[in-house]
């Protein structure tokens, strides 16, 4: 499943159908099934409603937010991702400094 770039400034992403929906004003850009969708990337001022949001939590789907120019802002990502278990074991690692990371 590819990740989803959008950079069209002022659209907006909804969900609609079980699909998601990007708009701007009155004209619809882009529709394509939720579950194509790997990963959705918001290059600027994208617009994201709740209900999407929660639709793309809950199939796994991160959403990462940049700066127009590219530059990271932040990332919404909901439940485990295949990286955790991958963190878990080289912070493991570390215990030999002493540190207790979790129980």
């Amino acid at each position: 499943m590819p990740a989803l770039y959008v950079i069209h400034q002022g659209a907006k992403l909804r969900l609609h159908n079980r699909r998601l929906q990007a708009e701007h004003e009155t004209q619809v850009l882009m529709d394509v099934p939720l579950n194509q969708v790997s990963e959705v990337i918001l290059f600027g001022n994208i617009g994201i409603t709740t209900p999407l949001i929660g639709a793309l939590l809950s199939q796994g789907v991160e959403v990462v937010f940049l700066k127009e120019d590219g530059q990271y802002r932040g990332r919404l990502s909901g439940g485990m991702t295949p990286h955790v278990p991958l963190r878990r074991t080289q912070y493991s690692h570390l215990g030999y400094l002493g540190l207790k990371l979790w129980a």
